[in-house]
């Protein structure tokens, strides 16, 4: 029961955290650019009647029936990677959808109340071995930069996302367990040490 709350009231927490940092902080905002000449490379898209899915450029070099690529592939693929541009990933919709959609914000929603009610659980585990506040904020708060670490770097290292918009992502997963933490530390005391 306590876990299944601590995990609403932890999710309304981050959900709350992610509409601050979206709508009033200018990081992510900055980080994001609009398409240059979008009717253009849209144009271009319909025409060459491309499905829906994730892209990239230079697209890998095609493999014979064995599965095997020629080295004059191999060298002209690696020709286009260093002459730019590189498109790490770009993700294309054929059809259109509504912005905001109310689903996405219960769906949301619920992702964040999963995230916390893990957290919680995890930390009613560790709780007794972490009696001072503190070191259950910590606890939480280091389970955002895990998430971050293991998520959001790597697109960094991989696919070059570039850092200005690499940073607000991992600060949104550490300030959002900081603040989840700063709830769940105070709901996850230890209980007193009975003294016989």
């Amino acid at each position: 029961m306590r876990i299944g709350l601590s995990g609403l009231l932890g999710g309304i927490v981050m959900f709350a955290w992610g509409a601050f940092s979206w709508m009033a902080l200018p990081w992510h905002e900055s980080a994001l650019r609009n398409m240059p000449d979008e009717a253009g490379v849209i144009r271009a898209m319909r025409e060459a009647e491309a499905d829906s899915g994730v892209y990239h450029y230079p697209g890998f070099p095609a493999c014979n029936v064995a599965g095997e690529v020629s080295e004059a592939e191999r060298q002209a693929w690696l020709e286009k990677c260093k002459q730019g541009p590189w498109i790490s990933l770009m993700v294309y919709s054929e059809h259109g959808r509504e912005p905001f959609a109310p689903r996405q914000f219960i769906v949301g929603f619920l992702l964040n109340v999963a995230t916390a009610l893990l957290a919680a659980y995890l930390l009613s585990l560790a709780a007794p071995a972490l009696p001072g506040y503190g070191q259950r904020v910590m606890f939480v708060t280091l389970l955002g930069l895990f998430a971050a670490l293991i998520s959001t770097l790597p697109d960094w290292n991989w696919f070059v996302f570039p850092v200005g918009f690499v940073i607000p992502t991992v600060l949104d997963h550490v300030i959002g367990s900081l603040l989840v933490g700063l709830l769940l530390a105070w709901r996850f005391k230890p209980p007193p040490v009975m003294e016989g």
